[in-house]
């Protein structure tokens, strides 16, 4: 689950999200614009590295969304975390 804020002191969005392991991810300085959400992320790994990236919401249309995550490496490449599509549900 996730829940989508507007911060009205720093003027960002934030979601806050909570996996069905019980992991938890904080997504910061959101910024919508050309129908993109665009958060930063900061976590650690498991070995206890540091971990930065990107996370984004494009806006498809009225019944579609797409979401995507990356990863910042060492070595200044970037890799694809995932990449979902998402449509409404027809009832």
């Amino acid at each position: 689950k996730s829940v989508n804020y507007y911060d009205l002191v720093t003027g960002k969005w934030e979601q806050d999200w909570i996996g069905s392991d019980g992991g938890a991810q904080r997504y910061l300085d959101g910024e919508y614009k050309d129908s993109v959400m665009h958060f930063t992320y900061e976590t650690t790994n498991p070995q206890g590295k540091k971990v930065t990236g990107n996370f984004k919401f494009y806006n498809i249309g009225p019944n579609t969304v797409r979401q995507c995550q990356d990863v910042h490496n060492d070595d200044g490449t970037v890799t694809d975390s995932y990449d979902l599509t998402y449509e409404r549900k027809k009832q």
